[in-house]
């Protein structure tokens, strides 16, 4: 996965998934759905961590468990978006991207493989 001719090749996190999941929120929208979400991007051999956050509402009511990964920012980390209803929860994925380009390619990677999983 992101083996770029001329470029040092990113960290392996060897850990299970679950070992990558922490932080202050233990909570997550969509219970068993939103969890395989989250465990889906932990999977990633270059996610170090998978943060949880806060719960938030915002968003139109209806529809199931949806997510979503954001644009890497300068430190190549992303974020996950899980959507419920009208409920928001924004979960920080920590990579071993030093930059936002390979960032983005960790994102494409974890993106692809939660639109293969299947979202909700």
């Amino acid at each position: 996965m992101l083996a770029r001719r001329g470029e040092p090749a990113l960290e392996v996190i060897d850990a299970p998934p679950e070992a990558k999941i922490g932080g202050s929120h233990s909570t997550l929208i969509g219970k068993r759905t939103g969890m395989k979400a989250i465990l889906t991007a932990a999977e990633h051999p270059h996610v170090k961590k998978v943060i949880p956050g806060p719960i938030d509402a915002g968003g139109s009511a209806g529809g199931g468990v949806r997510a979503s990964i954001t644009r890497a920012d300068d430190n190549g980390n992303l974020r996950l978006l899980l959507r419920e209803g009208s409920s928001v929860q924004t979960n920080r994925v920590v990579t071993t991207a030093m930059d936002r380009e390979r960032g983005e390619r960790v994102g494409e990677d974890v993106a692809a493989a939660l639109g293969e999983d299947g979202d909700g």
